[in-house]
């Protein structure tokens, strides 16, 4: 296994081969990385008789590389597949990174109350997550606004008798967490408030007692889409849930448009 690092050979590497390649000129970012990294790795894998690529990220930068770029195989398809399985490895890092969350939802409990900025609020979470993490984040998560379904934070105070939505998912050394959580920001939710919060509860139990290897993740969403209906009376439009790892969303999909399977190994 050999690596292409910009400019210097990493300190934890677990390559056979480490090729640095000039990702700066006096420190201005080329554009051109990709190509930089290519013509890097060129003398060590130009001979490779067959050489498969994830086309998606490599694009046709890699020609120099391997030739005829039209005989290439794309071999995303089958890295999404293996990558659906965790390692104990990866399950750390995935628990450091929902330990962050953990932390973000404790402070959020604390200074959510009418009139806190949604900025404000943003900021305090962003701290209490890179505080737990030790180190900054690549990434947070997406939903930090009060009274609407989601959306990045504005310049805005969160009202009485709203409710605030975080979805958060921090990114801990390239794994990422997801979760979300309600808050009321009075503190007193109301008893329709409630019941709802109860009738989704009442979903993720189910789901939990039922899912095992070889279960339906389609036949999982619509089974906890006509709970959702019959409790509130109106339509559930959103999915039950999905993988994540190294990207937000991976396999196995709760939603109506994949036919996916539970397997061992696999985390939503």
């Amino acid at each position: 296994s050999v690596v292409a690092a910009p400019n210097l050979a990493p300190e934890h590497c677990a390559a056979d081969e480490v090729i640095p390649f000039e990702a700066q000129w006096c420190a201005t970012l080329r554009q051109d990385q990709v190509e930089a990294a290519a013509t890097a790795l060129k003398s060590v894998l130009g001979s490779a008789r067959r050489s498969a690529i994830e086309f998606s990220v490599a694009g046709p930068h890699w020609g120099p590389l391997v030739g005829d770029l039209s005989a290439a195989i794309d071999v995303e398809p089958l890295l999404l597949r293996l990558r659906r399985r965790k390692h104990d490895d990866e399950l750390a890092l995935i628990r450091r990174a929902i330990g962050c969350t953990d932390a973000m939802y404790a402070r959020a409990r604390e200074i959510i109350r009418p009139g806190i900025c949604e900025l404000d609020v943003y900021s305090e979470l962003h701290a209490a997550a890179v505080s737990t993490a030790g180190e900054a984040l690549d990434a947070l998560g997406n939903d930090f606004q009060c009274g609407t379904p989601g959306g990045p934070a504005r310049s805005r105070p969160a009202r009485d008798g709203e409710l605030y939505i975080l979805d958060l998912g921090p990114c801990y050394r390239g794994y990422y967490a997801d979760n979300c959580r309600t808050f009321a920001v009075n503190r007193d939710p109301t008893n329709v408030q409630q019941s709802a919060w109860q009738a989704i509860v009442d979903v993720l139990s189910q789901v939990e007692s039922r899912v095992r290897p070889g279960v339906s993740c389609r036949e999982t969403y619509q089974r906890a889409k006509t709970m959702l209906e019959q409790h509130g009376g109106g339509t559930f439009p959103h999915h039950l849930g999905h993988g994540f790892g190294q990207y937000p969303h991976e396999a196995p999909h709760l939603n109506p448009h994949w036919d996916d399977v539970f397997e061992v190994g696999d985390v939503f």
